[in-house]
């Protein structure tokens, strides 16, 4: 996304993101699906390694995808 959007749109982004994502621990429980009350290492090792094996899992598709879009001159590079 950044090499397509100017200075200003990737800082109000940033400054977006930041005031709207919870805090790690808070995040990491709700894509566990963990109440904050018991999240603990354990259960952040075990997120951790679901989000791990989903990139694991995602990584070759979405290099496909890459390749195909570009294959297919879908590639949009223009700047918003």
């Amino acid at each position: 996304i950044e090499p397509f959007h100017g200075w200003a749109l990737r800082k109000l982004f940033t400054v977006r993101l930041s005031t709207m994502m919870p805090p790690r621990d808070e995040l990491l429980a709700m894509l566990g699906n963990f109440k904050t009350q018991e999240f603990g290492k354990k259960e952040e090792q075990l997120v951790l390694k679901d989000i791990r094996s989903l990139v694991s899992t995602w990584q070759p598709i979405v290099t496909q995808w890459r390749t195909a879009y570009q294959d297919l001159d879908l590639e949009d590079t223009r700047r918003a």
